[in-house]
């Protein structure tokens, strides 16, 4: 995730994880996350998520090189969003 995320956390992207946390949930595999920006690093916490961002692997992996779109994948049901949908 470190490397695949190098470009986005270095122009600041993430910075607003500095005072929340973000979920990730592979629902096929059984993972799940929960995610904060600290020091400019992004963690893995203990801490329930504010947001959760769910769907299997491989439309996860696709959504993060961003292959396909967020709406897309919501509105074919391939993607949940829950909690604090604006975050999400």
């Amino acid at each position: 995730m470190r490397a695949a995320l190098a470009t986005p956390l270095a122009a600041g992207d993430f910075d607003f994880l500095a005072v929340r946390s973000i979920g990730i949930e592979a629902s096929d595999i059984g993972w799940r996350w929960s995610i904060s920006n600290h020091e400019g690093r992004l963690v893995v916490v203990d801490t329930p998520p504010e947001a959760a961002v769910c769907g299997d692997l491989v439309d996860l992996m696709l959504l993060a090189a961003r292959v396909e779109d967020a709406d897309a994948l919501f509105f074919r049901r391939r993607l949940r969003l829950t909690g604090d949908t604006e975050l999400g």
